[in-house]
């Protein structure tokens, strides 16, 4: 989902209507098992059972799943593979109870119980409400076994929920009171959620494009991502981050999902995005005189495990052409084939491509220098 330019009602709006088609269920190990059915075409389905009926989950969600109750996600698809559906019920059920007897000894230790995120259609939610409202414990166990659940997260029961309707309000709260910024893009997908802000009076042409110094907010609601508020840098719609190089340089920007959202440390982190994201602006526009060998080039695209690869070699047919590469053609090139991934993916292309030209490198010893340059336009 994407929402070009909104405004802050929006942007609540928005985050609302999605998190009203989200429900948390809590599901003791014992009561998750692992079923086979055979079908009437003679195919075999793997089913998880539970007290809300049978789960179904995201890719995502089944590698957390697997990873909670330690059992090697490559061995199941093996598996699967293999069709040995009896063998993939039993492993999944030993596995399951062993982790739940260990996490039962453990000293100080909950009730071993998942967090089963979930993502409903209008029906299945209004199914679930009627359940939830009915008195008859007869009615609910007949319910139940006609659902279907689409499991978007399996997290533990002691993880810190930081949900998007939660903490973009309260972000938005304290962006709206600075008059210098606008919000350019906010995306979502079942992953990761991000919001694009600018700052307004940092715009500059040079050489026909439009650069801008800007901030990025991202948030997983399901494990995938820590809370981040980081300086970025926009070359027409092109997005350039670099963390690696501000967590070096000891710049706050990450809040684990762990206790209560603290407002003051939001605040300390969102003062410090302009003026680092205005070096940045400087940096990007360096960065257009600078060479790099067109072997060296390909090499770094290769060592982006996010990128595809097939799109790398087309890249290298056509650097390898030419003795000598600026590094804001390949970043740039980077960065549009960056466009068409899923979120979770085109961040970490974004952030390899300011690192490839050193965004943000040692911005402390040319603070004082570029802001005067910056004053001064």
């Amino acid at each position: 989902m994407l929402h070009i330019n909104p405004t802050s009602e929006e942007l609540r709006t928005t985050i609302n209507s999605i998190a009203s088609q989200h429900l948390d269920v809590l599901v003791p190990y014992d009561q998750l098992n692992c079923e086979i059915q055979e079908s009437e075409e003679e195919s075999t389905n793997i089913l998880f059972k539970y007290n809300l009926g049978t789960a179904e989950f995201s890719s995502h969600a089944m590698r957390q799943l697997l990873t909670r109750i330690h059992l090697s996600s490559s061995y199941w698809k093996r598996l699967d593979n293999w069709n040995a559906h009896q063998l993939m019920a039993d492993n999944f059920d030993f596995c399951n109870e062993s982790t739940a007897n260990e996490i039962s000894l453990q000293p100080r230790a909950n009730d071993p119980t998942f967090l089963f995120r979930l993502k409903l259609n209008e029906q299945t939610k209004t199914s679930i409400e009627e359940l939830f409202n009915s008195p008859s414990e007869e009615m609910e166990e007949e319910e139940t076994n006609n659902f279907l659940t689409e499991v978007r997260a399996v997290l533990s029961s002691n993880y810190s929920k930081f949900d998007d309707n939660q903490l973009f309000p309260l972000l938005i709260d304290l962006l709206d009171q600075n008059q210098n910024i606008s919000y350019t893009l906010y995306e979502y997908d079942d992953q990761m959620t991000r919001l694009h802000i600018k700052f307004n009076d940092t715009e500059r042409i040079y050489e026909e494009n439009t650069y801008h110094a800007g901030m990025i907010i991202t948030n997983s609601e399901v494990g995938i991502s820590s809370v981040w508020i980081e300086p970025s840098v926009y070359k027409e719609d092109l997005l350039y981050t670099n963390r690696d190089s501000l967590k070096k340089q000891n710049v706050q920007m990450k809040i684990v999902h762990r206790g209560d959202i603290n407002t003051d440390r939001i605040s300390g982190i969102l003062s410090n995005c302009s003026q680092i994201a205005q070096i940045g602006v400087i940096q990007l526009i360096e960065s257009l005189q600078q060479e790099i060998q067109p072997k060296l080039a390909f090499s770094l695209v290769q060592n982006i495990v996010e990128f595809p690869s097939r799109i790398a070699l087309v890249l290298n047919d056509e650097w390898e052409q030419q003795e000598k590469l600026k590094k804001s053609e390949v970043t740039s090139a980077i960065l549009e084939v960056a466009r068409n991934l899923p979120v979770f993916q085109r961040s970490k292309v974004e952030q390899a491509a300011g690192k490839m030209i050193g965004l943000f490198d040692n911005y402390l010893s040319r603070i004082t220098q570029i802001m005067e340059e910056l004053d001064g336009k």
